[in-house]
């Protein structure tokens, strides 16, 4: 199996798409980089221990066991709704961080990943978020993610890079500025929808449940919680955990939505 998940009694789903390494033997044969370059790749690329970071906390969890260089689950399925496409970073990579070649994708093989990867991972989000609905009358996902200090090609950084960005659909949410009153409190430096911006809704969702999900986007600045250079974990690892896990228990006890 390419995903893990995790059942919790809560309305809670944690998301973590972009934090394995893992490339399968039958996909490397397509990247055009060596060895070297590709694990310097999946450094710069990986969000590296965000599932290790939020394991322990009680909550349903739904984690891609897969690097996002082989697919990327956040990406829409139609290049056209893509704005990432254009950059050759849509759901199936044919660029990397910097912009050059990675590997060769043709229409056959993107159709491939689609129905191997792609589709099945996003019917278990989606199943995963009715049982919520189901269950508990709302859904919250949480969108977990990391971003590194060095800007990628196709991202408009700031010139003063945040702690902690957080992304949320539409023009205000009072859950997202909850996030960022809690976050500020605990020392971090907070921005709202950038450098990255808004959430994931799964796609084909029944109308009727449609407004009992909420989703919330938290990107943490790596340089936190490890070395950017290695992948070690620094001593802010335990910090930034315990304040993750902080956050989500106040949701928990008194968050209303």
């Amino acid at each position: 199996m390419f995903y893990k998940t995790k059942n919790s009694d809560n309305s809670i789903l944690l998301h973590i798409p972009h934090a394995s390494l893992v490339i399968p033997a039958e996909e490397k044969e397509y990247f055009l980089l060596d060895d070297a370059a590709l694990e310097k790749e999946k450094l710069i690329m990986t969000d590296m221990h965000m599932d290790r970071m939020c394991e322990n906390i009680p909550v349903n969890m739904l984690v891609s066991d897969i690097s996002r260089l082989v697919v990327d689950m956040e990406r829409y399925e139609d290049d056209s709704d893509e704005g990432m496409a254009q950059y050759g970073m849509g759901l199936a990579y044919i660029n990397a961080h910097d912009g050059k070649p990675l590997r060769i994708v043709s229409e056959d093989y993107r159709a491939e990943l689609i129905s191997k990867y792609y589709r099945p991972y996003h019917a278990e989000m989606k199943a995963m978020c009715e049982g919520n609905v189901g269950r508990h009358g709302k859904c919250l996902i949480l969108d977990m993610h990391s971003f590194p200090t060095a800007p990628i090609f196709c991202v408009c950084y700031p010139e003063v890079l945040p702690d902690v960005c957080i992304g949320f659909n539409g023009n205000d949410d009072p859950l997202a500025g909850f996030a960022r009153q809690y976050f500020e409190t605990k020392g971090y430096a907070v921005s709202m929808n950038r450098p990255f911006s808004g959430a994931i809704i799964p796609a084909g969702l029944e109308p009727s449940i449609a407004g009992d999900l909420k989703s919330l986007m938290i990107e943490i600045n790596r340089k936190l919680y490890m070395d950017e250079k290695t992948g070690i974990i620094n001593d802010g690892y335990y910090s930034m955990r315990e304040s993750i896990s902080g956050f989500i228990s106040e949701i928990l006890a008194i968050w209303v939505w």
